[in-house]
């Protein structure tokens, strides 16, 4: 029998790292397109769009549960929006009689944490798992109590791409230009998961397992799609490292020119391995126009602190090549890393100053779950708080925030996102 099912996004009421990017939840774009695949009615209620009143819960979600009348009811689950999530639990549990189904980060990291409510957490990736929920097919081995761990597909090649249609001519952010200069509308899209790397401030290798690729065909394929369906004229691979094997993304490229696609794109990326000559070239004949990269700090010590395993140098070369080519740069750095002194910042500012990235994004660390430093923190408990959500404010978070994000707003500086 085919189900009605309701995906949802909590709204969210503040946030360290700020809430003003509304970007396409891919992940509910995955799972929406795999339960369509099925069969299944999908409707996607995301409360992140703004107008977002974030001093009150989301007033039309309940006439929506009441209007839809969903049979199970996914809610997404990000650590900062924790304590919204639990809002929306309740609400779709006084409205109407759906099973709940929570999953996202939050139910990966820590899913103990989730109330009774909850009828199942999906932990790690969820299409498969949440397909099986709706229909009946849970495969016991991968259940214990209402806890569903399905094994990461192997070959994502074989997952629809995400229903795109529940997100266009909604209000997500499909201008980027406080990024990078891409032509509007720009589609968010995933074309890998996990990492390879272990930095210690980030939380990556506790959501995925492995590191895993869309092929480079599977993802032309989709970009004409997006080109001809719905107008798209820019692509953001907003992924951890979407150059992580230069053979997939040369081949990617080859295939852009091959097939005469004039699309314009940015990506993120590491600096080791985007700082290849040949490389680099390929992304900016293609259509690469940006690429966000971690610098992270500049000072050595912090760099090997958490495990980078990038140099200083590394840095300088790899925006010397980014500037000689005209790909435009967006660097992240994070202050106030646990071990971390005035004179370390000193050195990442006079980094910066050297290596003149067209932009810059300043955040202030916090302890995420699922990181090598938020477990230092638990048995330091170097701390000022911790919040329900399981989030840690090291010592020294709110003079430090006060001074990183009290700057003004320019090309050269950024809030935390």
């Amino acid at each position: 029998m085919k189900k009605r099912v309701l995906l949802a996004l909590p709204h969210l009421r503040s946030s360290p790292f700020g809430f003003s990017e509304p970007l396409i939840p891919n992940g509910l774009g995955f799972i929406a397109s795999t339960l369509e695949r099925g069969g299944h009615t999908v409707r996607i209620v995301d409360n992140y769009l703004p107008p977002v009143d974030t001093w009150k819960s989301p007033v039309n979600y309940s006439e929506e549960l009441q209007r839809f009348e969903p049979d199970f009811v996914g809610i997404s689950v990000n650590t900062i929006g924790f304590g919204e999530a639990l809002e929306l639990i309740q609400i779709t549990k006084a409205s109407c009689e759906a099973t709940i189904i929570c999953g996202g980060p939050h139910a990966t990291l820590l899913p103990t944490t989730f109330p009774r409510d909850v009828d199942y957490v999906v932990i790690g990736e969820g299409e498969i798992a949440v397909l099986d929920i709706v229909e009946g097919q849970i495969k016991s081995e991968f259940l214990e109590d209402r806890y569903v761990r399905y094994p990461e597909v192997a070959n994502l090649d074989d997952l629809p791409m995400p229903a795109w249609h529940h997100f266009v001519g909604k209000d997500y952010q499909w201008d980027i230009s406080s990024k990078f200069s891409l032509a509007p509308p720009t589609f968010s899209f995933n074309a890998s998961r996990g990492c390879s790397f272990r930095c210690k401030f980030c939380s990556i290798r506790g959501l995925w397992e492995t590191y895993r690729t869309f092929s480079p065909e599977k993802i032309v394929k989709e970009i004409e799609k997006l080109i001809d369906e719905y107008g798209a004229r820019s692509i953001y691979f907003r992924e951890d490292n979407f150059v992580l094997s230069k053979k997939r993304t040369m081949k990617f490229c080859d295939l852009l020119r091959q097939e005469g696609i004039k699309m314009e794109w940015a990506i993120e990326a590491r600096i080791d391995i985007v700082k290849d000559k040949d490389l680099l070239g390929s992304l900016a004949e293609s259509g690469c126009k940006g690429i966000e990269v971690g610098v992270e700090s500049g000072s050595q010590r912090i760099l090997d602190l958490i495990d980078k395993r990038i140099t200083v140098r590394e840095i300088e070369e790899f925006f010397e090549l980014s500037h000689d080519l005209g790909v435009s740069t967006y660097a992240s750095v994070i202050y106030g890393i646990p071990g971390e002194t005035e004179e370390d910042r000193e050195q990442t500012e006079s980094l910066l100053d050297r290596v003149k990235p067209n932009k810059i994004r300043r955040g202030v660390y916090l302890g995420l779950p699922g990181s090598h430093f938020y477990e230092q923190l638990l048995r330091t408990r170097d701390y000022e708080r911790i919040e329900d959500s399981g989030i840690i404010y090291p010592k020294g978070y709110r003079e430090l925030a006060g001074r990183i994000y009290d700057q003004p707003t320019n090309d050269r500086t950024g809030r935390a996102i």
